[in-house]
């Protein structure tokens, strides 16, 4: 139900960010609250949890040593490559809500000290508004969530095949 139900939100999400904001914004509130609860282990089965799935380095390398062998373990629940791969978009998944929770509302960007100068200030988007120095960070802010939601639509695709 939650993995369903995150690929639904998030798709949603993806799907309606330029046409219904307020459809993209819930969809998005959907997609973080269903990344969270589960795998931390509040709820769900046990083989979503982190502490079933999440493993060391040594054993990730080892899993995809073995996988090159064609003599890799089957699990019940993820594989060690596989809970590397969620970790990846759970984080991506992350940094796309953050700046897009931002964004909804102006008034939670003056909550934070100072937004780092993440785009230069020569930088412009489709629209011919300039970013950078002065524009109050809405169009970093933009610009960063809209690069995540598409690495994590692009690490969805991939995390298939893992």
């Amino acid at each position: 139900m939650f993995h369903w139900g995150l690929v639904a939100a998030f798709a949603l999400a993806w799907i309606t960010g330029d046409e219904s904001q307020g459809l993209h914004n819930w969809a998005g509130y959907a997609a973080a609250a269903d990344s969270g609860p589960h795998r931390l282990g509040f709820i769900g089965s046990p083989y979503a949890r982190f502490s079933q799935f999440v493993r060391g380095p040594g054993v990730v390398g080892a899993y995809l040593g073995d996988v090159l062998r064609r003599r890799e373990a089957r699990y019940i629940g993820h594989n060690p490559a596989g809970a590397v791969m969620i970790l990846v978009i759970l984080v991506t998944m992350s940094g796309t809500a953050f700046p897009g929770w931002l964004l909804v509302d102006p008034t939670r960007q003056a909550m934070l000290p100072a937004l780092p100068q993440m785009i230069t200030a020569a930088y412009a988007d489709d629209n011919g508004n300039e970013g950078g120095i002065g524009s109050g960070g809405e169009a970093e802010l933009e610009e960063v969530h809209e690069v995540l939601a598409n690495e994590c639509c692009h690490l969805s695709r991939c995390m298939w095949r893992v």
